[in-house]
């Protein structure tokens, strides 16, 4: 499961929180990360970890879920 986070205001930085959770990050154009945790298999996993992170619901961030991709 990738989840792409964009931050929507500057002082707002979630890369601490996040890896102190074991999510693996890359940062992209414009600021937005993308993020993936080894035990998170699923749109429902991540929310949840999100959630107790206290990020899912901040209005200082924007983030999709984006399923895997099928393999050949």
């Amino acid at each position: 499961m990738n989840v792409r986070i964009q931050p929507l205001r500057k002082w707002f930085d979630p890369v601490r929180a996040l890896r102190d959770d074991g999510w693996d990050i890359e940062t992209g154009p414009g600021g937005t990360l993308s993020a993936r945790h080894p035990k998170v298999p699923d749109e429902g996993a991540a929310r949840d970890r999100l959630c107790r992170l206290g990020l899912l619901m901040s209005g200082s961030l924007r983030i999709d879920f984006e399923q895997p991709r099928a393999g050949p």
